[in-house]
């Protein structure tokens, strides 16, 4: 199985992770980057592919405004 982590709230993740302390790590890292997000992480099958279009890093300045919008 494989790891992927959401942005609640958007079409936006991050993932395909292998290892669960990995991906934990990185879950932590996101939520410490936006406080203001509800980012949960998911398992996904092996053939989940996880395309550009919803990458969370190719849309930073979209989550980094959704972070300042209060809950």
């Amino acid at each position: 199985m494989k790891y992927i982590i959401l942005f609640i709230g958007t079409p936006y993740m991050d993932g395909n992770y292998t290892n669960m302390e990995a991906m934990y790590e990185a879950l932590h890292r996101h939520r410490e980057r936006f406080p203001n997000l509800r980012i949960e992480w998911a398992q996904v099958p092996p053939s989940f592919v996880l395309s550009e279009d919803i990458f969370w890093a190719d849309h930073k300045l979209t989550l980094k405004a959704e972070n300042t919008v209060p809950v």
